[in-house]
């Protein structure tokens, strides 16, 4: 295989094939779109699906716990099946509850939602982003990602934790991100499950980052949207907001009059961006009410903490990693994303495809025939997403030993 493959001049190249690949290409390109992707029948998962008379309606669809972790009762969502895959589903700073992150756990667990990725999927024509030219689509492409995102159905058990200070769950007396990392980890292993694949959306691929490095033991697969791991992968106009409301006197005032930053700052700052206009009214709606929810000083010290460098953190990940994001998104170019994916696993070199021919790292793009998606991906393409997870869970699994 070729590494110019991966040249960025060479167009949209999400993934590549690599021989002997058992969950086969998933691959939301347009030309994937058009070739191998949709070329016969659907993959299903190599986990067997779970038996006839078990009905769906035994697992947790959504279901609200809690767990007691370090004298704080965390509040968190389940879905799926209890005895399934665990998958530790953690979002992010604004959309900044359990619930934020539901649609994608509800893929994962079987749940088609008719996504506007499924919508895009289905016209005969969809206009490319990148170069205005209209290419042809994939109309059997959305019967393919139902098909697949059906197949997920009681093979995960999805846990979606509110964050301390977020949402329900109470905030720490520090509230920095390594301290929330570590309190993550304990509540992971206060739930007593197997090592996760562990997800973490834009803040919260950073504290999964982050648990995987100091608590490599929990974590199976690292899954990472919208990662950020210095400051300058930000682009500069939500990084310099960032950087104006954590500016110490200035988030003492906001402290203050929490209602003015919650009622006015925080919604200003996200709604006036692509990725907040990308979203359907729902999801809106639900990004600015959790705002509303969230213990000032938590969301003002955790939004300093995200614009660090975080570089030799990620250079000590252990898991095998994987890196996506919206093709579009105006947070963190996806050409960032790209870059980011070949900081994991130095031990592989310095090529991305030789991280990947190695099984170390996989790098994904939503986009193209899919249409356009951003920094919020996991509410416009759910299903796309949750089956791209499930294909690098199946991609990392050792490889069965010739008899």
């Amino acid at each position: 295989m070729d590494d110019s493959v991966f040249d960025e001049d060479q167009g949209k190249v999400d993934f590549v094939e690599v021989p002997n690949n058992p969950g086969g290409e998933q691959n939301f390109s347009a030309k994937a779109q058009q070739d191998k992707f949709l070329a016969g029948p659907a993959k299903i998962p190599e986990d067997k699906p779970a038996p006839q008379n078990q009905q769906k309606e035994q697992w947790p669809m959504g279901e609200r716990k809690s767990i007691e972790v370090n004298g704080r009762t965390w509040e968190y969502l389940e879905y799926g099946n209890p005895n399934g895959t665990p998958i530790l589903n953690v979002h992010g700073w604004l959309g900044s509850s359990a619930e934020g992150n539901a649609r994608l756990a509800r893929a994962l667990s079987g749940e088609v939602q008719e996504s506007q990725g499924l919508k895009n999927l289905e016209k005969p024509h969809v206009e490319n982003s990148q170069n205005s030219q209209p290419h042809g689509g994939a109309p059997k492409g959305a019967e393919k990602v139902r098909k697949l995102t059906e197949s997920l159905k009681g093979k995960y058990n999805v846990i979606v934790p509110e964050l301390p200070g977020f949402g329900k769950t109470p905030e720490l007396d520090t509230p920095t991100v390594d301290k929330m990392a570590e309190e993550l980890a304990d509540f992971y292993k206060a739930l007593g499950k197997k090592p996760a694949v562990a997800f973490g959306s834009s803040a919260g691929a950073i504290l999964v980052t982050k648990m995987a490095v100091q608590h490599p033991e929990l974590v199976d697969t690292l899954v990472l949207q919208g990662l950020m791991t210095k400051p300058s992968d930000m682009e500069k106009v939500p990084y310099w907001a960032a950087r104006v409301v954590t500016f110490k006197p200035i988030a003492k005032v906001l402290e203050t009059f929490p209602n003015f930053s919650t009622e006015k700052l925080f919604p200003m700052m996200v709604s006036g961006g692509k990725d907040f206009k990308n979203a359907d009214e729902a999801t809106q709606r639900l990004i600015l009410d959790s705002a509303k929810e969230g213990h000032i000083p938590t969301m003002l010290d955790t939004l300093r903490d995200i614009g660090k460098n975080i570089e030799d953190e990620v250079a000590q990940v252990q898991a095998p990693t994987v890196i996506i994001d919206g093709a579009n998104g105006d947070l963190v170019p996806i050409a960032k994303s790209k870059s980011n994916a070949g900081k994991f696993h130095p031990e592989a070199g310095e090529s991305l495809g030789e991280k990947i021919r190695q099984r170390k790292v996989v790098y994904f793009r939503v986009g193209d025939a899919a249409g356009e998606h951003t920094h919020n991906v996991i509410n416009t393409a759910p299903e796309e997403v949750a089956v791209l997870i499930n294909h690098a869970a199946e991609y990392f699994k050792p490889k069965p030993q010739a008899k």
